[in-house]
């Protein structure tokens, strides 16, 4: 009995994986060259890998941009050397353009499944019976999510590089940090170094969470020649995969490791005139008080629309817009049911039992925050973007704290679990068919035209 569920389970995954491959895959092929954000800048990096063989200066004119006067060069770029690979490979059979651009598209589309592949494994840890489905859904299948997951960025493979962590974190702290979970947790600081600095707050929580966990959580069965040898097998490891990009950027930028501080002369020196760092008059320097922006700008309306999916150049919008309003109550509903939850809680985590789940809840509440916080910080003292995209990498602590106020809800309001079924089927289902629905009646007519 228990091997016919375990197939049978193994059958529900594929399925979903396969799923996500078809409806990335869908997107990715209906959607327009460049009718994504940036994605002509990062193409040049892809396109420029594929025909040199080598990685570009970041100033190198052939990928600068003549509007901001830099490229994406100068920032962490492993999607787009695999993109290059798959680019290479698909030369073999076809020298059309548009077709190495899917075949650039192919990481992002890759990365969405095993997104969904390590949030089932964490739902499996943390969730029972139909919230593990109501988690993996909420997580990639939100209509933003799904247009991620179809062109050329650096958003999808930092989103995978979180979800790998939080899997390490679990697992880590179920198995007192196992060598396997050690190697996935460095693995995927690796990745996160190598694709995006939004999600750079992941690095910082696994430092937290890997010495809270020794010195506070096991410091019965503490063991310090333990502590170091994994200690040290996770910085090695990371050491060894990321040491050579800071390395180059050491050499090619004067010392400028990061590149962010080279990347704002090149803008200085070939931007626009009124895109020059120094000519940009951002909300800071109007002095607009930060409280203020952020009450009365457009900023939580915009980032809150493109979060749940404006397509295109953040213009084409989801209609009707009671979609919008849909999710907007969900999000209330369950946050209402996540401050439930604490409140009624509070007295567990004083049990030693429930302790592990307080600093792990406190490790992904501080990884939802410091993507928000970097957003905010960006669009007030440098560009004004109020971009969903920016926030991708809080989307799984995210939608952890709301299945867990949805759970909340269910249990204290809906009492029979025949009405229970049917609600959550309601809400997956929802949530399943809206990018279907988005592709179907909205960018296929809007592309068509």
């Amino acid at each position: 009995m228990l091997k016919i569920k375990f197939y049978r389970q193994r059958i529900y995954v594929t399925c979903f994986l396969l799923f996500i491959f078809a409806i990335c895959l869908v997107y990715a092929i209906v959607i327009p060259y460049n009718d994504a954000p940036d994605e002509e800048m990062h193409f040049q990096i892809v396109n420029y890998i594929f025909r040199h063989g080598s990685l570009p200066h970041g100033g190198d004119p052939e990928i600068r941009s003549p509007i901001w006067g830099l490229s994406y060069g100068f920032t962490p770029y492993l999607p787009y050397i695999i993109g290059a690979l798959f680019v290479k490979i698909s030369s073999f059979f076809s020298m059309d353009i548009n077709i190495y651009v899917i075949a650039a598209r192919m990481v992002s589309v890759l990365c969405g499944v095993f997104i969904s592949y390590y949030c089932i494994k964490i739902s499996q840890n943390l969730f029972t019976k139909y919230y593990r489905w109501l988690f993996v859904i909420f997580c990639v299948l939100l209509p933003g999510t799904v247009f991620l997951f179809s062109y050329i960025n650096c958003d999808s493979m930092s989103v995978l590089s979180s979800a790998m962590i939080i899997y390490a974190w679990i697992r880590g702290l179920k198995t007192k940090w196992d060598f396997r979970y050690c190697v996935l947790l460095a693995i995927g600081i690796s990745v996160c170094i190598l694709s995006y600095f939004n999600a750079y707050g992941y690095i910082l929580c696994s430092i937290f969470l890997f010495f809270v966990s020794y010195f506070h959580l096991f410091k019965k069965d503490y063991n310090f020649k333990d502590f170091r040898n994994k200690l040290l097998l996770i910085t090695s490891i990371v050491f060894g995969l990321v040491l050579w990009w800071f390395i180059r950027n050491a050499i090619l930028y004067n010392g400028d490791i990061i590149g962010i501080e080279t990347s704002d002369h090149y803008a200085e020196m070939y931007a626009r005139a009124d895109l020059k760092p120094s000519a940009r008059i951002t909300l800071a320097k109007q002095g607009i008080p930060f409280y203020s922006f952020i009450i009365h700008s457009c900023w939580a309306p915009m980032v809150y629309f493109s979060f749940i999916g404006l397509f295109g150049y953040m213009k084409i919008k989801i209609t009707p817009y009671w979609i919008y309003i849909v999710y907007f109550v969900f999000f209330l509903l369950f946050v209402v049911g996540l401050i439930w939850n604490v409140i009624s809680k509070r007295k567990l985590f004083k049990n030693k039992k429930h302790i592990v789940s307080k600093y792990f809840n406190i490790t992904m509440f501080i990884a939802f925050l410091i993507p928000i916080i970097l957003s905010l910080h960006y669009s007030y003292y440098s560009d004004f973007q109020p971009q969903g995209r920016y926030l991708a990498p809080l989307i799984i602590p995210l939608m952890y704290f709301l299945v867990i106020g949805l759970k909340q809800l269910m249990n204290k309001i809906v009492k029979t679990t025949r009405l229970k079924k049917i609600i959550l089927t309601l809400i997956g289902t929802f949530y399943a068919l809206s990018p279907i629905y988005c592709l179907i009646f909205i960018l296929i007519p809007q592309y068509n035209k």
